[in-house]
């Protein structure tokens, strides 16, 4: 069962939504905004057998607000949904458990967050 949960805190916060994840609900993985970076996900990457799925590009007209704006302005730089795919990649992908949420409301773009 995936916890569509989409947490995302930091320190002793991470920790208790994490067990009340995996231990309370018994989800074998939940979603996460991958925003406040990887200490709000290492919590829940220290339950073995269990996963996360991190929001990449997601399909509300929002989300543009944020993932489809570029690192820097300059020409070739990655727009942050191409980065969040990057680091679930590694370094953040240290024991397998991570995956990513991406919008299928444009095939055409899937390839841009694939391995």
């Amino acid at each position: 069962m995936i916890l569509d949960a989409k947490r995302g805190d930091i320190g002793s916060t991470a920790e208790q939504y994490a067990k009340e994840a995996f231990e309370r609900y018994g989800a074998d993985a939940v979603t996460l905004s991958p925003f406040m970076g990887f200490d709000s996900i290492t919590p829940y990457l220290k339950y073995e057998g269990k996963g996360a799925f991190l929001l990449c590009r997601t399909s509300n007209p929002g989300g543009d607000d944020l993932q489809a704006q570029h690192l820097a302005d300059l020409p070739g730089q990655p727009a942050m949904f191409e980065h969040v795919a990057k680091l679930a990649q590694s370094p953040w992908h240290t024991n397998g458990q991570l995956g990513l949420v991406v919008r299928a409301t444009r095939p055409t773009r899937l390839s841009a967050c694939a391995p």
